[in-house]
């Protein structure tokens, strides 16, 4: 990856954000502030972005990263078509999301009604959140095979995903871990 990538990471205030930032200058982060906080604008020096409503342009970055997001985020089809608006062609996704792999089906743990109240389908989940690190965020869904086809709907090729495991960069867990990347073709905006 060149000095001067392009990249997008759907986080600012981790290690990661700032591991990238000091090797690639050009990495822009944001998080989810709420509903308050205008979209694009910066807080307490961090950007607040909807991934549903992105503020970006349209192919802007070479590279969009989103780990651990989707599965919060109720209409997540808007997200994943929203990073490929913004990605440039030949760019390329990668994310990661809680995956069950005996499931073709994506598993919906709780939806929004029409007047935006939350629906628990399942017992309420709520993950890490770095920005709300006391109440966390509510897990909406696991994502199945499918979301490998929904990825293809949207317009992203060469979808595909790298299992890994690794002891010496801590990646450990039960089995390896999924990363899914996925590409915006070239020639399409």
């Amino acid at each position: 990856i060149s000095p001067d990538a392009l990249i997008y990471i759907t986080e600012q205030v981790t290690p990661l954000y700032r591991w990238l930032n000091e090797r690639y200058p050009l990495t822009q982060g944001s998080e989810f502030l709420g509903s308050t906080v205008e979209p694009g604008v910066l807080s307490n020096g961090i950007r607040n972005e909807d991934i549903t409503r992105l503020t970006f342009g349209s192919d802007v970055f070479d590279y969009v990263l989103t780990f651990d997001v989707l599965e919060h985020v109720p209409h997540y089809v808007r997200g994943v078509e929203e990073i490929y608006r913004c990605l440039n062609p030949g760019g390329l996704l990668l994310v990661t999301v809680p995956f069950a792999r005996d499931s073709q089906q994506n598993i919906i743990r709780a939806t929004l009604d029409d007047n935006g109240e939350i629906v628990h389908h399942v017992p309420p989940e709520y993950h890490g959140n770095p920005v709300d690190p006391e109440k966390g965020s509510l897990c909406f869904q696991y994502f199945g095979w499918e979301f490998l086809d929904q990825l293809r709907s949207v317009g992203f090729r060469k979808v595909r995903v790298v299992l890994y495991w690794s002891a010496a960069y801590g990646y450990l867990g039960e089995g390896e871990q999924m990363l899914l990347i996925a590409e915006k073709p070239l020639g399409f905006g």
